[in-house]
């Protein structure tokens, strides 16, 4: 992906929005520790293999191609939906 055309947030950023929707997170040092950490070492690198984001570790910002991701949750979404077709068969 050509960092250029895409939207750019920094890791942080990622951790804010997480938990300012996700109840079950408390706004304390612990959790926001615990959500960096998840970001960096699980869900970061997860998308970074699969095309959507580019997670550049040492600078602390993520590339996001929306295009992409769209696709992906797409082909994600109808996989879903040809799964739960296959069960009611």
């Amino acid at each position: 992906m050509m960092q250029t055309d895409a939207d750019i947030v920094t890791q942080e950023d990622l951790v804010e929005f997480v938990i300012e929707r996700d109840s079950s997170v408390a706004d304390e040092v612990s959790d926001r520790q615990g959500v960096s950490m998840e970001l960096c070492h699980v869900h970061l690198p997860k998308l970074d293999d699969l095309d959507p984001v580019d997670y550049d570790r040492k600078g602390g910002r993520v590339y996001i191609d929306s295009a992409t991701l769209a696709a992906r949750l797409e082909d994600a979404r109808s996989m879903i939906e040809n799964i739960l077709e296959e069960r009611t068969d």
